[in-house]
């Protein structure tokens, strides 16, 4: 028989005590106060003016094939279109940090795809996402930089026993979309811009449901962007204000100090059965865990390098056992690895990734592991954190929901 599992609630509970066993430690490695951009009053007496943009952006691509015979023989021959409109804010140097990117563009947007043929087994997708566009190098005339999306996205057809067995490409309608684009934009009139560039797609369900081999497109784009101007409030524009393109707010800015973190994050979730055994209950959820210990150097106001060690639980293991009667020892649901990582920062927000190596080795796991997702510093030691963890190749292990907790220490100048 199947060995009864301890109740969910006592494991997140020992991960949590971790947290607060490594909070207890010298206060003293707190060296410095919040980084100034957490805490970015620049704009506290709203006297600037927000100036807007509206995008339409347009994709021609193909697919990654998933190894689904329907699919492959089917839309994975034949490109495909993307529409997308999206709703700007132009950071100008209202706050500080927008002169340390470069003067971004960020806001919301709406992604609708169109497969060829539109009657296929995988559906035709649409998304809801915000974004985040920044010049890297060049001028106001022409420029190169890049393009971030992440959002949810509705409308696949998904995997149904029943209604759709051959799709066996993502077992959920509902799904997270990642885009990411590498683009060169121009002006071309006082308020139009245009933008061409080429980019990566991908859509997945972090494995809370299979099956979950995720859909991934490539493509080519183009970029309109009308530059709607400023918002006036009821007093107008105050005198000297441009009525389309903002001046660049230029700041003096503190000198970076760098300092290393240490920090400790604790993350659980749920994984559900790969499919591949005639026997596997598709309604079952395996509970998986994760936590990490890492140090990280900040190398400037957008960025960090780290190391790091993780242990993994993980129930699904269970499923790639030749019968369901036979489990696996409780210490065989473990497994651990150590990373290099790195994290891009905006404000509160860092975007995480992840590469390791996994040292315990456990069947079907790989040699290497990876995460990528999204940290939200809330406050000055505590933070939110949503990754997927995959294994080798790529395929969606498990999204990792987690608390986190960093201590701070100045690196020691002459």
């Amino acid at each position: 028989m199947v060995r009864e599992k301890s109740p969910l609630n006592t494991r997140i509970r020992i991960l949590l005590w971790i947290i607060l066993v490594f909070s207890i430690g010298r206060q003293d490695l707190i060296g410095q106060p919040v980084d100034f951009l957490l805490t970015d009053t620049t704009n506290q007496d709203k006297i600037f003016p927000r100036y807007y943009t509206l995008d339409f952006k347009a994709q021609l691509g193909r697919h990654v094939t998933t190894g689904v015979t329907i699919l492959e023989e089917t839309i994975e021959k034949k490109p495909y279109f993307v529409y997308e409109f999206r709703f700007g804010i132009k950071g100008y140097g209202q706050k500080s940090w927008h002169q340390i990117f470069r003067y971004p563009i960020y806001g919301l947007g709406i992604y609708q795809a169109y497969f060829i043929p539109q009657n296929n087994q995988l559906g035709n997708p649409g998304a809801l996402y915000i974004f985040f566009n920044q010049s890297l190098i060049g001028n106001e005339k022409i420029s190169f930089g890049y393009d971030l999306e992440c959002g949810l996205s509705y409308n696949f057809l998904n995997y149904d026993p029943d209604d759709n067995p051959e799709q066996l490409a993502i077992g959920t309608a509902n799904n997270i979309i990642f885009q990411i684009e590498a683009e060169t934009a121009f002006r071309i009139m006082k308020r139009l811009d245009g933008a061409v560039g080429i980019g990566f797609t991908h859509f997945s369900n972090g494995r809370i449901r299979t099956p979950q081999r995720g859909v991934n497109l490539y493509h080519m784009t183009g970029k309109l962007r009308y530059h709607v101007g400023a918002l006036y409030r009821k007093d107008g524009l105050r005198e000297g204000w441009p009525k389309v393109r903002p001046e660049p707010i230029h700041h003096i800015l503190p000198k970076f100090n760098p300092r290393w973190e240490f920090y400790v994050c604790a993350s659980g979730g749920v994984a559900t059965p790969e499919g591949e055994h005639l026997w596997v209950d598709r309604s079952l959820h395996y509970f998986v865990a994760s936590t990490d210990l890492n140090v990280a150097y900040h190398y400037s106001y957008f960025g960090k390098f780290g190391l790091g060690v993780d242990f993994f639980y993980d129930e699904s293991l269970n499923e790639y056992h030749v019968t369901p009667q036979n489990s696996l020892p409780f210490a065989e649901e473990f497994y651990w690895g150590t990373h290099i990582g790195h994290e891009f920062m905006v404000q509160r927000f860092r975007v995480v990734t992840h590469m390791g190596i996994t040292l315990a080795q456990r069947e079907y796991k790989g040699k290497w592991y990876g995460r990528i997702g999204l940290r939200y510093d809330f406050s000055k030691r505590f933070f939110f954190r949503a990754t997927l963890k995959f294994p080798a190749g790529f395929k969606a292990d498990f999204i990792e929901w987690g608390l986190g907790f960093s201590l701070y220490k100045h690196r020691k100048t002459t």
